[in-house]
């Protein structure tokens, strides 16, 4: 702590530098009105785009589901005995008219 204030009184607590309202001027008043509209605006403009944001991963969590049924219906259907029966037969026939061509 610096001995410089008094009573451990911050420099914002004395009268003479405080920015009072009779010591601010009406530009500062406005200046400090547009600097707080923008935090306004930047803030809920942060609020938006993580509603956004949040609304758009739970759309790729639903994808990501879909897309891990689909891999687990495929891989069921590539092991069960109709497609292996199937790629035996059909597989020497793809060879055949690969060869005619």
């Amino acid at each position: 702590m610096s001995s410089a204030i008094p009573n451990g009184d911050l420099p914002c607590d004395d009268p003479r530098t405080s920015g009072s309202p009779e010591h601010i001027s009406p530009a500062e008043i406005d200046a400090l009105k547009v600097e707080l509209w923008h935090a306004r605006d930047a803030a809920v403009n942060a609020i938006t785009e993580t509603g956004r944001l949040r609304a758009r991963n739970r759309e790729l969590e639903a994808l990501i589901h879909q897309l891990r049924t689909e891999l687990d219906r495929l891989a069921h259907v590539e092991h069960s005995v109709t497609f292996r029966v199937g790629n035996a037969v059909v597989g020497p026939l793809r060879s055949a008219r690969r060869l005619l061509r």
